[in-house]
């Protein structure tokens, strides 16, 4: 086996699952992740895992998990200017 080949065989199997985990719901994500915190994993690869073990739920941005805002309560961020193209 040449040196492509052996890249080719350990590239497109780590591709193909961040993949997997990126389009996976949440509940299977969690799942999976406090199945794999039971081996003895690096550091860094455990804190992320621990991470999305015990998250809250939602897709982790600032949207879908910030608490709502009650109706009439100023809004603390300066508002949307759009510009037009000249």
């Amino acid at each position: 086996m040449d040196l492509q080949s052996a890249l080719v065989a350990i590239v497109v199997p780590a591709c193909a699952l961040y993949a997997v985990w990126l389009l996976a719901p949440t509940a299977l994500k969690r799942a999976a992740a406090r199945g794999l915190l039971r081996w003895p994993l690096p550091g860094p690869i455990a804190n992320v895992l621990r991470r999305t073990a015990n998250g809250a739920a939602g897709c982790g941005c600032d949207g879908c998990d910030a608490p709502a805002k009650a109706p009439g309560t100023p809004a603390t961020e300066a508002p949307i200017t759009l510009h037009r193209r000249r």
